[in-house]
């Protein structure tokens, strides 16, 4: 797959990888272990896929590795999750939940303009592949988007994105709403 062809007519911009590719860190591939090799080959040829803005990106091997400049970590939804149930009444008890969530749901994108949103693979046997959308207050519960990830390069290929489509708010051009 030529990505760079793909995006070409894209809202986003991509730029490619360069020079040698890094590898997945041992750690992470250790507890994804069955990531669809179409989205392998997309890390391995993306250095980078955003909008102008930069508030919505496509995660990247450096991302998933810890070694980005980027000031949210792969798993920020995680993160703030988990230490959202430091307050319940059984903490021990959500932090499990949580994390049997998040390991079958692999964070691919975020969009940080009006709200957190994320874009994830689903892992799980059951939708194996499928491509959920998740927000904030309740990161853990999602909503399919698309069949699987080339459905939604393909969407994303084109010049705009249908209205009508559950990913548009995620994609849609529209600006933050300011921290008044």
């Amino acid at each position: 797959m030529h990505y760079q062809q793909l995006f070409e007519n894209s809202f986003l911009h991509f730029a490619p990888r360069e020079g040698t590719i890094p590898f997945l860190s041992q750690k992470f591939l250790n507890r994804y272990t069955n990531i669809p090799e179409t989205y392998l080959i997309f890390l391995q040829k993306c250095k980078m896929l955003s909008n102008q803005d930069h508030n919505v990106w496509f995660i990247s091997i450096e991302d998933y590795n810890g070694t980005s400049d980027s000031a949210f970590a792969w798993n920020e939804f995680e993160q703030l999750s988990l230490e959202a149930a430091e307050g319940s009444l059984t903490p021990q008890n959500d932090k499990t939940e949580i994390r049997a969530f998040w390991d079958y749901c692999l964070p691919i994108a975020f969009s940080v303009k009006a709200t957190y949103q994320y874009l994830a693979l689903d892992l799980h046997p059951d939708n194996y592949g499928q491509i959920v959308l998740g927000n904030e207050v309740e990161f853990e519960k999602v909503v399919p988007v698309c069949q699987d990830i080339m459905t939604l390069f393909e969407l994303l290929a084109q010049a705009e994105l249908p209205e009508e489509h559950p990913i548009y708010p995620f994609f849609s051009p529209e600006e933050p709403l300011s921290n008044q």
